[in-house]
């Protein structure tokens, strides 16, 4: 029996809360998540991407399919096997909501084959071995513009090609185009054991009496050139010791996102002071391909080369490598 019902037009109407599952069903992933599914990333024949589901959370970290069906393929661009992916800060701090960024697109490098070619994509051929730098490389494949994507000698191992973009783009776009970097300029941050420095000339950047330090073998002079990540009073200290007409590049992001102030003292002597981030999307794609070309061809004369050491994290275990880079005392670069 009804206790209460209601007539309109003829139809008698009872109360009645019917559950909608499909919606109730999305809002259960969306706050929690899908259901896990078992499945071979590389065997997957869709994209399946590594992403962040919750913020301040490494123990988020899952696979995600992107779409259900292959994802078309712009013109000009080709897709990209996945087999190795460098890991870097930038993606542990969007992960923790440290710094603002898309925790669905991580990582910037990545390299394995050439799985298919978009029209006018002519330099690339099915099966190339190929290097990219484009963000989502936490994945099984990822489609990148030609600009971004750069073929790999036979003697490079996916794991050393993927060490290479972050960090050599970045020293090469500061180096030379930010700092106008020229033979007998003096430089900080180099290692006696690669390019023999005396140990004299190194100093422990975890106290700021680096600066007293470093002048006396500069006779005061400082330095032309620092790439910067240290934050708060190292920061300043660093910038203390630009030289006359020197170029401070800073890397980090801690000191710009808390609004932290800078000593105006060494713009007095012409210092110059930038911010950089190779992520950034805006940089141009022409300016990769460019810093690509250097840097390959860098390496070919045997001036640089790949990053050592590696620490390798298998694709199915990227919070151990996530965890392993939080504890901050590792050297060399961590490849998934």
């Amino acid at each position: 029996m009804e206790n209460e019902y209601v007539e309109r037009n003829g139809i008698i109407s009872v109360c009645r809360i019917l559950p909608n599952h499909r919606v109730n069903h999305a809002e259960k992933e969306d706050r929690q998540g899908a259901d896990l599914v078992d499945k071979d990333l590389h065997q997957a024949e869709t994209t399946i991407r590594r992403q962040c589901e919750r913020l301040g959370s490494i123990d988020s970290l899952c696979y995600s399919e992107v779409e259900s069906t292959e994802l078309s393929l712009p013109d000009g661009c080709v897709e990209v096997e996945i087999a190795a992916a460098g890991l870097n800060f930038e993606d542990i701090a969007i992960t923790m909501g440290i710094i603002p960024g898309n925790q669905h697109l991580l990582e910037l490098e990545g390299a394995r084959v050439i799985r298919r070619v978009g029209t006018s994509a002519i330099q690339f051929t099915i099966g190339q071995r190929v290097l990219v730098f484009e963000k989502g490389t936490f994945g099984n494949r990822i489609i990148a513009t030609t600009e971004r994507t750069y073929a790999i000698p036979d003697s490079m191992s996916f794991e050393e090609a993927s060490s290479l973009p972050s960090v050599y783009l970045t020293a090469i776009y500061s180096l030379f185009d930010l700092a106008n970097t020229q033979k007998g300029h003096q430089e900080t941050g180099i290692s006696y054991e690669k390019f023999g420095i005396p140990t004299g000339n190194i100093f422990n950047s975890r106290s700021t009496t680096f600066a007293n330090e470093l002048m006396r073998p500069t006779n005061g002079y400082g330095v032309d050139l620092i790439l910067n990540s240290l934050t708060r009073d190292l920061l300043d200290e660093s910038w203390c010791c630009i030289a006359s007409g020197g170029t401070m590049i800073e890397l980090g992001k801690k000191d710009m996102l808390d609004r932290n102030y800078l000593s105006t003292k060494p713009f007095g002597r012409n210092a110059s002071f930038h911010c950089f981030d190779m992520s950034r999307k805006h940089i141009a794609d022409a300016l990769i391909a460019r810093f690509l070309d250097q840097l390959m061809g860098l390496i070919e004369k045997g001036q640089v080369k790949p990053i050592d050491p590696i620490k390798t994290f298998p694709f199915e275990d990227i919070r151990s490598a996530f965890k392993f880079m939080r504890g901050a005392n590792h050297i060399g670069k961590i490849v998934i």
